[in-house]
């Protein structure tokens, strides 16, 4: 009988320990799993994050394109200089720019 005590103790004790091992084990899961959602997410984030960015840059740098575009075409307009008006329009002629335009206009003129 006492024999018999003891090894219900013994199995008791080994069964309570394999449940509280268990919980442990799904409490390790569980914080490995919400670790690894704030990863994902923090990743996600990042990636947001820098997509916003890159397009408030776009966007910008559109912008910027838009101004430079309307004041050309107040240089332009505004300039009584013909030099000036095709500097603003083609840009400064530059070592080995050729304005074909003006070349061909010139040739037609001579004929």
């Amino acid at each position: 009988r006492r024999l018999n005590d003891s090894h219900i103790e013994k199995v008791m004790n080994d069964a309570v320990q394999r449940v509280e091992d268990q919980v442990q084990n799904i409490k390790d899961l569980r914080a490995k799993r919400s670790q690894d959602f704030n990863d994902q997410m923090r990743v996600i984030m990042k990636r947001v994050e820098k997509e916003h960015f890159q397009k408030q840059k776009d966007e910008q740098t559109l912008q910027e394109y838009h101004q430079a575009q309307i004041r050309t075409k107040e240089v332009i307009k505004n300039s009584e200089d013909k030099k000036a008006q095709e500097n603003a329009y083609y840009g400064p002629k530059s070592k080995g720019y050729i304005n074909y335009n003006n070349e061909f206009k010139d040739a037609k003129n001579k004929r």
